[in-house]
């Protein structure tokens, strides 16, 4: 299965923010990955993100083998959060990604913004919120499986071009993090180092 990269793309307000992710696919049809993930992410994760967060679609790259050029899966218009109002877009859950394996780059992060306001407190995630957006977490990388989409923490070599991929190791399960994080604000597929996708 061919290793790419996929951007979820968001905005709240005029603010944009996206996570990164390395998944391993059946294929680059990305039109039919796109739709399958986008249909997770609407059906998973965007409930319990503010109703002022909207989800635009995922944006699909080919970074290691480049035989096959990206391409933006558009969302259906209006995909909306279920939640309150956001906090701001700075304002990010931590998601780690875990795999079966110990060491150096075999865990990844995704910082996650759209946190509604009735699912803070005092600088943490309110405890049932949390425990929902875990649950939720989960049964989105559940449903890419399904989609023959499988989530990745994967170590790359920038220093090659292409890049070439070290190591990659499947995703087993989903923590979220109680705390939130501060997250610098930048345009999609605007890449910062250490954001949106650990060692991904």
């Amino acid at each position: 299965m061919p290793s790419v990269r996929v951007a979820s793309l968001f905005q709240i307000g005029a603010d944009p923010w996206m996570f990164t992710t390395a998944v391993a696919t059946g294929d680059k049809d990305w039109d039919a990955r796109g739709t399958d993930w986008n249909t997770a992410l609407i059906a998973n994760i965007l409930p319990n993100l503010g109703s002022d967060c909207e989800y635009l679609g995922s944006h699909w790259s080919d970074p290691f083998e480049q035989d096959t050029p990206g391409q933006f899966v558009p969302a259906p218009a209006a995909s909306l959060g279920g939640g309150g109002l956001s906090l701001p877009a700075e304002v990010a859950f931590t998601t780690t990604l875990r795999t079966p394996t110990y060491g150096k780059g075999k865990q990844g992060r995704w910082f996650i913004s759209g946190v509604p306001q009735e699912g803070y407190t005092v600088g943490e995630l309110e405890p049932t919120y949390r425990a929902t957006v875990n649950t939720a977490m989960t049964a989105f990388v559940t449903a890419l499986a399904g989609s023959s989409i499988v989530v990745l923490v994967a170590r790359v070599n920038r220093a090659t071009t292409p890049p070439t991929l070290i190591s990659t190791d499947i995703v087993s399960a989903v923590v979220v993090q109680i705390t939130l994080r501060g997250q610098r604000r930048r345009q999609h597929l605007k890449s910062i180092s250490g954001r949106g996708g650990g060692p991904t």
